[in-house]
């Protein structure tokens, strides 16, 4: 049996544990169940006293890594990981994950120390962008033992600290500020190519247009060296505080965590939720009938822009008061489609405004 202590910002809430039989648990800290402060990390991990043994303890916290296994792969190589399993990659990446999770060894405390960097300079910042080409995950290169983070979804990517105009990694507890985007490049697959080589531009437009329409998306920048060119978005999940003199991380699930799914099950078409099961769900946010417009705008412009990868992964929410978060991702794939056609599973994944996703199919 092992354990990792779950810690949000500076405060102790539980203790993952994986058992001997690869099992995982999780246990609410009752010092956190008393507290005034107390709410669950997800919820579908309610609060409430016990091991709390249910298949949404693994899901949640798989759901903080990365989907790719490519990516996962090159984690276990680089930290030498037991496993790829969610609480071997957790106990070498955890420090700095979506939202204000954090995942440390018994005995080692998460504490808000004075914030600690390394500034990049443009060398060492493309090298850092460029890594995953040489196999190296999250940006976490050589010589860095200190950054350690781990950052969910299946596109690559890093994520790094803004301090005024200089792009920095951060040291000890140092939380990052923005999630980088990088090139996605051609998805072959037998019938068709998805051209996505300039998936930065082409992101960085949507979601300016979607910010222009109103829709709640993260501000965001391009960042071009001589080598790459990369997208800079601002972490919605991240506030300074006290003068900008504390990085707070912001407690946040996505949708998967919420309903309690593996990420496998972030698309309708292999179980996750459609429209209307996030409908219902909305109803429960603190500003339901916001929310539910916001959501069903953002499927219309989704439609509309041919931004064909909606899934449960990409709509965020917090965990108490049910309040939907920004929309963290949109990208065109219409016209990104060459060969003998429209590729299925790159044009038929996202929610169906009927949720039965005809439309995609028309």
């Amino acid at each position: 049996m092992a354990t990792l202590t779950t810690w949000m910002n500076n405060v102790r809430v539980g203790t993952l544990t994986r058992q001997a039989n690869g099992a995982h648990s999780f246990r609410y800290d009752e010092e956190w169940l008393r507290s005034l402060r107390a709410r669950p990390l997800s919820l579908s991990l309610p609060l409430q006293y016990g091991n709390i043994t249910a298949d949404a303890v693994y899901h949640y916290f798989d759901n903080l890594l990365p989907d790719s296994p490519q990516v996962r792969d090159r984690i276990v190589r680089r930290y030498q990981a037991r496993s790829k399993q969610p609480f071997d990659l957790l106990a070498e990446v955890g420090r700095d994950s979506v939202g204000a999770v954090t995942l440390l060894p018994p005995g080692e405390e998460a504490h808000l120390e004075g914030l600690r960097w390394q500034t990049l300079d443009e060398a060492q910042l493309t090298a850092l962008l460029t890594a995953y080409q040489s196999d190296i995950p999250l940006g976490m290169i050589t010589g860095q033992d200190d950054f350690r983070i781990s950052v969910a979804g299946a596109q690559e990517k890093t994520a790094l600290l803004r301090m005024g105009e200089q792009w920095c990694i951060p040291q000890g507890a140092t939380p990052t500020t923005h999630i980088i985007k990088l090139p996605i490049g051609e998805i072959k697959q037998p019938n068709a190519t998805l051209d996505l080589r300039e998936s930065v531009d082409n992101e960085y437009l949507c979601l300016a247009l979607a910010r222009e329409l109103g829709l709640a998306v993260p501000e965001a920048e391009i960042i071009a060296t001589p080598r790459i060119r990369a997208l800079a978005v601002t972490r919605f999940d991240r506030r300074w505080a006290q003068e900008g003199r504390v990085l707070l991380r912001l407690p946040q699930e996505d949708l998967c965590q919420a309903f309690g799914l593996p990420s496998a099950m972030k698309y309708e078409s292999d179980g996750g939720p459609g429209i209307a099961a996030i409908m219902t769900f909305l109803l429960g946010s603190s500003e339901a009938l916001k929310d539910r417009y916001d959501f069903m705008k953002f499927m219309v412009f989704q439609w509309l822009t041919g931004a064909t990868d909606g899934h449960a992964k990409k709509l965020l929410n917090l965990p108490v008061a049910r309040r939907q978060l920004p929309l963290n991702t949109v990208l065109r794939h219409y016209f990104g489609v060459s060969g003998a056609g429209r590729h299925g599973t790159a044009s038929a994944r996202s929610e169906a405004v009927d949720g039965a996703q005809c439309h995609k199919r028309a």
